[in-house]
């Protein structure tokens, strides 16, 4: 019903009654004449999404215009555009370039230029008027202008590239002059830089294979002394061998009559090329341009470092070098690159400019002469140095981004990031670098000669001036504080290119990169620049299609043929966020033939649909707390790329590419679901990121989403509220956990301040995001920061909807929390600002949302009815439905779903005026069922018309009440509630009279009574609001079936009038009972409480979950009859409690067995408990006990025990899941799983099966540290997942120990850890303790690992060895030597050999006991040397037959072993191989070496490709064989040979493959297999 007629009948209501209803606003009298000027505004007008730029050198310039307006739901219908070339003809309406003409489009960006080819180097001017939706027309908009560039080579008009003439080290001056005659009207200087990529690598790099380390490419232009530009560090990173971009520069007011000078000073070894067009009022143009002519001398930058700093000696300073008064006749000339200019376009990009200045907020003086300034946040940018400074004083400035003994520490990023400047005479100083930025928070200075101030040194933050275009604020100060963290991050990786970090590497790591975007295009502008980084990715990709993981890409063959398809998938993501963000096709239209070929390269690396051969692959989730599976998610990116391509390829017309795509997706979905998917435990893997990508994609079967979901969840809690991902898995946890509403979940762990987390980021860091969640590496990087996009798409919740581009439809939909108050976002869309503020006023919700012109917008208000959704404030509120602007409100679930056009908004959540209104409508249903009833026989027309009339009665009074609360006048809204109650009440009982005199028939009766009584049961909630009346009940708590408890019903009145009450009643659920055991009194006073008990029992049958069981108070409020309605929530839980299930051992071989473990708990305190456990799954091969039925005693425990058994030919893995029931109910599902030794290999993420047979692993740190500490010299000890130096991760499955040493340790002092068995480790026959132990580099030429163990029985033992750093180094105690009988302690230790402070850490895992046999000497070898055939072989790169009996028992990169070649694609495959001892021999052992890790082979290829069956054979002719030896089973892990007693005699032996073990990692997901052996030695008896 129209609240309009609601406000009229309430209107009428209240004149009746004498209430003073103000009189509702009449409408307007007879319309005049129809108003013809548009509503709507038009500013911000941008060409190529900049105001007013120069150099615009697009062919088909972008326009865009932002509508405004005071009115609501506007939009533009239609549009003209006119440019001309001068400001006269556009104002005279003559444009002489282009008039569009009225052209029907609501589009106001993206609109391309549509008219004659323009000209270079001129200027435009434009204007635009619109039409709106009622197609009224604005004024034309305040005209712009805009400039075009040098749009061909020749328009350089013969312009050549130079570069210094010496090629010393340091920057040069460059400089030539030119005579301009007559007035000047306009200048234009034009330049670009290059260097890096025409010279190659310089060998001043840090780290990380970097190939460029000087500042080469950078210039800054002077005009006859004066700056050109604001900008800073001009050089546009980019790949300058396929493209170098030029910048535009306005210098009118800069040049003079008469004679000037242009000066360029440069980078290290750099090229400049340079254009100045001077125009006069004549119509003449002057140019000066690089070329003969020009000259160079040296400058005063010794040397510019990315990476190590600036030094700078003002001694060498030339005065008034570019001033055109100085004679540089003895400068030497400048030399001129032979070729052509190559092709230059404009670089269409916020420049980088100094955008905030900083002064220190503390500053220290930690040692004689030192000074720490602190800066307050971690920046990028450089800092200014003012002092008074002697002739030759040389001031040292050291920026860093952490401090250690309260210094700048710069060891972990490597990069000493530090500027000199050497005075050149007494005076004050002002100086600052050109050609270098650092990122830090804290500077240290040295060589001041005086103590300073904080005027003494300035930080200038620079970088990409990129437009602020969000912002996020919210009650809670941590979310705040993270939001400013993520923008400060974002920002400081702008310069050119989105690096990775401002510190150590300053490159465009593509997954940094596109995992931040989304959170960065909210924040900022970013579309000028992310379309040049795209132009980027194209320039860098090979000609196969392949993108590399670095673009611009370095030009080395490393650099260039890495490519994870995690990290290129940016080649399409970025350009959809852009198309999404700002509604613009053309990147896509214009990149979409190097994204086809990409897809078209990663299908080169596939295998049955899955990512298995990539050219690199940067870990399994980089920097993760624990490991996904890489294939899996690459394969998830592959199918995501290949669903944006579906879209792509439809919008720009490649609708057989669309066809193509779209069944390809569709194919990698199923693959990944076949090889990865869980289906009885709804996961696809361990890991957090291996569920939530699947989830988030759309990659789970349809109806398994809220299992995989639970999975994710369970994954989250069992990690104590904390995301385990990495680099890209971090940015999809949240993400899917939000999409699927638990958003509550993710704000839990952000606001986590342990480790890890974004909180102990911020808890423990400089103010920006780290690289790692520990923070072991650079303190600034971009990809964490992913997480903003939560901020506001989630917490503010401002979004647009899955379909929309350009915030045409926005997404108003925020996840409410307990513990936030309020939040709120706004982002400049391409239509204007759209922003949202959600709050609480007097407990209801409110949410404040502005809708830009030309978008419509969404808005979720969470749990509430259609009806309680109002809109406006004061006199302008009324019912949202109602509101001018707002075009539907509906019902979706639990929510309403408010749809609004353009225009401010203010959305109020009011449950009474929604009950009010629901109310309304009840009775107009009544209404229209007593007519039907009438219309059916079942009620006489009399009746009728006497319960029309009570209908009528209290309709009356609900819409009066309605209309009061509307206008604020609550108190006599409440009034008029309580009389609808009374007349809805009488209505009952007339209802009832009306069926007990006959004129209603019971069957009428039973149809219109429950109508009534849902009106009643709407208003009596208010009435009781309104009198101070509430009615709580006390949960009933967690219950077992068959259980009772007792539920408290508490009634107080906190109002002024007495309640009579009339009990209680409950419509519990089939099978409970209710039984009143303490009733309420009779009457309870004002300001006073009442309480009755009730028994509630549970149903012996009741399914276990949430229960709700209603109920009601009757009770009478001045005469007013009033039954309120309340729940009493139940949960019936499972009566026993079941833990985890338990596995030992857990590596059995075939017909041994393995024992589950199920512990037990019975919560009835009075009965016993049957428990069943039901087999789900038992794999091939196992076999379970049959004793399965388990009694538990009342409030006892028990531990349910069965036998697993391996028989032969059983599967690799013992999986069982079972399902537990109690006395027949189905209680919960546990799982648990034991390994064949072998062939479980692959399948053990400990790889604990992959062990030979005799090692016994004692520490593994799967789990965490297994009862490890820290000891001398160590700060703390944690189990990690990967780590920052090599090789990255465990060497045995997924977990090792990370030791950090404490602050200041030096590097020649021991740090060590040390476990203490919980029981003492039997040594029984073991030869030997091993342990494998990694550490960094970089603490000396020496690296030791000290092996203490204490135990019963002997002294304790000590062992030292050298060890390599950045790799597994084996460490073995031999305990044959030693008497003890059991381990108590094992102490492992690690130093360097410098005596400085070195925060080197060091790794540990697999520490196990070994009853190796003792191996041969090798000198008795008789397979020595000897020839070696195989069945096939690879003679390339380290592998050869013949390497087999070389000698090297361990791989070397030059003798690696044999391999089969080529591959097999399953496992059951003969191969062989021979060889030839010379002679008939004896034979007593062979021993096979497996191959083992070698430098650039990646962790787990020790041990890769050993045979899990074959057999050892003998021959006397090589043709005829008998087997001497047949094994099944076997494993290892690459750290011991195994060695084979056999007897016989032969000349020939050979070994010959019936199942191949595990493959390499580097080739297991493509299903390859080989046998790969290290050395094959046979012995004599």
């Amino acid at each position: 019903m129209s609240r309009r007629v609601v406000a009229i009948a309430a209107g009428l209501a209240l004149a009746a009654t004498g209430t003073g209803l103000p009189a509702a606003a009449t409408a307007a009298g007879p319309a005049g004449k129809a108003a013809t000027a548009s509503p709507l505004r038009i500013g911000d007008l941008e060409v190529e999404n900049q105001p007013e730029p120069l150099g615009v050198d697009a062919a088909r310039p972008r326009l865009s215009w932002i509508l405004t307006s005071d009115a609501r739901d506007q939009a533009q219908s239609a549009y003209e555009v006119e440019i001309a070339t001068s400001a006269a003809k556009l104002g005279a309406g003559k444009p002489d370039v282009w008039d569009s003409g009225r052209v029907s489009s609501a589009t106001s960006f993206g609109i391309a230029h549509d008219g004659p080819a323009l000209a270079s180097a001129t200027a435009y001017h434009w204007r635009v008027r619109v039409w709106d939706g009622a197609g009224r027309a604005t004024a034309w908009s305040t005209a712009a202008r805009f400039e075009t560039g040098l749009l061909e080579g020749e328009d350089w008009d013969g312009a050549q590239w130079i570069s210094p003439a010496s090629k010393a080290a340091g920057g040069s001056y460059l400089r030539s002059g030119v005579d301009v005659a007559g007035t000047i009207t306009s200048a234009r200087l034009y330049v670009a830089g290059r260097g890096s990529f025409e010279r190659g690598p310089d060998g001043q790099g840090i780290c990380c294979e970097q190939n460029f380390g000087l500042a080469r490419g950078i210039y800054e232009a002077t005009l006859n002394g004066k700056r050109v530009g604001d900008d800073r560090l001009q050089a546009e990173p980019t790949d300058t061998r396929v493209r170098a971009l030029y910048r535009t520069y306005d210098v009118t007011d800069l040049v003079a009559g008469g004679s000037n000078a242009l000066g360029l000073q440069v980078g290290e070894d750099s090229d400049v090329l340079a254009l100045l067009r001077v125009t006069t009022a004549d119509g003449r143009t002057t140019t000066l341009r690089t070329g003969e002519g020009w000259t160079s001398h040296a400058g005063p930058v010794v040397r510019a470092n990315r990476y190590n700093g600036e030094t700078y000696d003002a001694r060498r300073e030339v005065a008034g070098w570019d001033e055109p008064a100085y004679d540089a006749s003895a400068w030497s000339a400048a030399t001129v690159v032979a070729g052509d200019i190559g092709t230059l376009t404009s670089a269409q990009y916020e420049p980088m400019r100094v955008t905030r200045s900083h002064e220190a907020v503390a500053i220290t003086n930690p040692a004689a002469g030192v000074y720490v300034f602190d800066f307050g946040t971690n920046m990028s940018g450089w800092t200014r140095l003012r002092a008074a400074l002697p002739d030759g004083a040389k001031v040292t400035i050291k920026h860093g981004e952490r401090l250690s003994g309260g210094r700048v520490d710069n060891g972990v990023i490597g990069a000493a990031q530090t500027s000199t400047y050497t005075a050149g005479g007494a005076g004050d100083v002002d100086w600052q670098p050109r050609f270098v930025y650092a990122g830090f928070r804290w500077v240290e200075v040295a060589g001041l000669t005086e103590a300073p101030t904080k005027q003494t040194l300035v930080a200038q933050e620079i970088h990409n001036d990129v437009a602020r275009t969000g912002s996020f604020e919210s009650s809670d100060a941590l979310l705040n504080k993270l939001h400013v963290a993520n923008v400060q991050t974002q920002l400081n990786g702008l310069h050119g290119i989105p690096e990775d970090t401002p510190t150590r590497e300053k490159r465009g790591w593509m997954a940094d990169a596109h995992i931040a975007a989304e959170a960065l295009v909210n924040n900022h502008d970013m579309q000028a620049f992310y379309e040049k980084f795209v132009t980027d990715m194209s320039d860098a990709q090979r000609p196969d299609g392949q993108v590399p993981d670095i673009v611009p890409v370095e030009p080395t063959s490393g650099w260039q043929n890495r490519s994870d398809p995690a990290w290129a998938a940016a080649t399409v993501l970025i350009p959809g966020y852009l198309q999404r963000t700002y509604g613009d096709d053309r990147v896509v239209a214009s990149h979409y033939d190097s994204m086809a070929r990409w897809i078209a390269y990663v299908e080169t690396t596939t295998s049955g649909g899955l990512v298995t051969r990539p050219s690199q692959q940067w870990g399994q989730d980089w920097v993760a707390v624990e490991s996904t599976d890489g294939t899996l998610f690459r394969s998830a990116f592959f199918f995501w790329v290949l669903r944006e391509m579906t879209t792509m390829a439809t919008q720009t017309g490649h609708d057989d590419d669309a066809v193509r795509f779209r069944a390809r997706a569709a194919e990698v979905r199923d693959a990944i679901n076949a090889r990865y998917f869980d289906d009885v435990d709804a996961t696809y893997g361990p890991s957090q990121f291996s569920n939530a990508f699947p989830l988030l994609l759309g990659v789970v079967p349809e109806g398994r989403e809220k299992d995989v979901l639970a999975t994710l969840v369970g994954q989250v809690e069992a990690k104590d509220g904390h995301f385990t991902g990495g680099l890209p898995g971090i940015k999809y946890i949240p993400e899917a956990l939000a999409a699927y509403g638990r958003s509550d979940l993710v704000l839990d762990v952000v606001r986590n301040e342990e480790y890890p987390g974004w909180g102990y980021m911020l808890a423990n860091g400089p103010g920006t995001i780290w690289e790692d969640w520990r923070g072991v590496s650079s303190l600034n990087h971009p990809m964490f920061s992913s997480i903003d996009a939560w901020l506001y798409d989630r917490v503010a919740g401002l979004g647009q909807t899955a379909e929309s581009t350009g915030y045409e439809t926005l997404r108003v939909d925020p996840e409410l929390h307990a513990d936030l108050d309020e939040a709120a976002a706004t982002i400049r869309t391409p239509r204007g600002d759209a922003s949202t503020r959600w709050f609480h006023r007097h407990g209801a919700l409110v949410q404040k949302v502005t809708v830009p012109v030309g978008a419509t917008a969404e808005v979720r208000v969470p749990k509430a009815a259609v009806e309680d959704v109002l809109e406006g404030s004061g006199r302008e509120l009324g019912y949202a439905a109602d509101r001018p602007g707002v075009r539907e409100v509906e019902a979706r679930g639990k929510d309403a779903l408010v749809t609004l056009g353009s225009g401010s908004y203010e959305l109020v959540v009011d449950r009474t005026a929604g009950a009010l209104g629901r109310a309304d409508d009840a009775l107009t249903k009544v209404g229209a069922e007593i007519d039907r009833l009438q219309r059916s026989g079942e009620l006489s027309s009399a009746g009728r018309l006497r319960l029309r009339a009570a209908t009528t009665a209290a309709d009356a009074s609900v819409r009066v009440a309605s209309a009061l609360r509307l206008k604020g006048r609550a108190a006599p809204a409440d009034e008029a509630t309580a009389v609808a109650l009374r007349l809805t009440n009488l209505l009952v009982a007339a209802v009832a009279w009306e069926n007990r005199r006959g004129s209603l028939n019971d069957a009428g009766y039973a149809a219109l009574r429950p109508l009534v009584d849902r009106v009643a049961r709407l208003l009596a909630p208010e009435v009781s609001r309104a009198n101070g009346v509430t009615v709580t009940a006390s949960a009933a708590g967690r219950l077992l079936p068959g259980e009772t408890t007792t539920v408290d019903v508490r009634v107080e009145n906190t109002g002024r009038s007495a309640l009579s009450t009339d009990g209680l009643s409950f419509d519990p659920p089939q099978g409970w009972t209710v039984k009143t055991v303490d009733t309420l009194p009779a009457q309870i006073a004002p300001k006073a409480t009442a309480t009755a008990r009730v028994e509630v029992s549970v149903a012996k049958t009741q399914e276990l979950g949430p229960v709700v069981v209603p109920g009601t108070v009757s009770y009478d409020v001045k005469g007013i009859e009033v039954d309120h309605p309340f729940t009493v929530e139940a949960v019936v839980e499972a009566p026993v409690e079941i833990g985890a299930l338990s596995v030992a051992p857990r590596v059995v071989t075939a017909r041994e067995s393995a024992t589950l473990s199920l512990p037990l708990r019975n919560l009835s305190p009075s009965r016993p408990a049957s428990i069943e456990l039901r087999a789900v799954t038992v794999p091939d091969g196992w076999t379970l006990a049959d004793e399965r039925v388990f009694t538990v005693p009342a409030d006892g425990t028990a531990t349910a025990t069965l036998a697993l058994t391996a028989s032969d030919g059983a599967s690799a893995t013992g999986r069982v899941v079972l399902d537990a029931y109690a006395d027949g109910a189905f209680v919960g599902r546990v799982r648990g799983e034991a390994y064949l030794r072998g062939p479980g290999c692959s399948a053990d993420s400990s790889g604990e099966a992959c062990l030979p047979a005799g090692m016994d692993l004692l520490y593994n740190f799967e789990g965490g540290l297994d009862g490890w500490t820290a000891g001398e010299g160590t700060a703390s000890a944690e189990s990690v997942r990967s780590f920052a130096n090599g090789p990255g991760g465990p060497r045995l499955g997924t977990g090792a120990l990370e030791a950090t040493p404490v602050a200041g340790r030096a590097a020649n002092a021991w740090r060590s850890v040390a476990a203490t068995p919980s029981s003492p480790i039997a040594v029984g026959d073991a030869t030997s303790l091993l342990a494998y132990v990694n550490a960094y580099g970089g603490g000396g030429s020496v690296s030791e690992v000290r092996v203490r163990l204490t135990g019963e029985g002997a002294q304790p033992y000590e062992k030292t060895v050298r060890i390599t750093p950045d790799r597994w180094n084996k460490v073995e105690v031999d305990l044959r030597a030693w008497a003890a009988t059991s381990v108590t302690g094992v102490e492992i230790a690690f130093r360097g050999s410098n005596a400085g402070a070195w925060g080197g850490r060091f790794q540990v895992d697999q520490v196990a006991l070994d009853r190796a046999p003792q191996v041969p000497d090798q000198a008795a070898n008789l397979a020595a040397g000897r020839p070696v055939t195989a069945r096939r072989t690879l003679s390339c790169c380290g592998w050869s037959a013949a390497n087999l009996t070389d000698g090297v028992r361990e791989s070397t990169p030059a003798s690696k072993g044999y391999t089969s070649d080529p591959w097999s694609t399953v496992p059951e495959s003969e191969e062989w191989v021979t060889v030839d001892l010379g002679a008939a021999r004896d034979l007593g052992s062979v021993w096979v070496y497996p191959r083992t890790e070698v430098p650039g082979d990646g962790r787990g290829t020790s041990g890769a490709n050993f045979p899990l069956d074959f057999d050892l054979e003998v021959s006397d002719d090589g043709t005829t064989w008998r087997t001497v030896r047949s094994l099944v089973g076997q494993a290892t892990d690459g750290s011991r040979p195994l060695g084979y007693e056999v007897e016989g005699n032969g000349r020939f032996v050979r070994l010959r493959t019936h199942t191949l073990g595990r493959p390499s990692p580097d080739e297991s997901g493509a299903g390859y297999h080989r046998l790969q052996l290290a050395e094959l030695e046979v012995y004599g008896p």
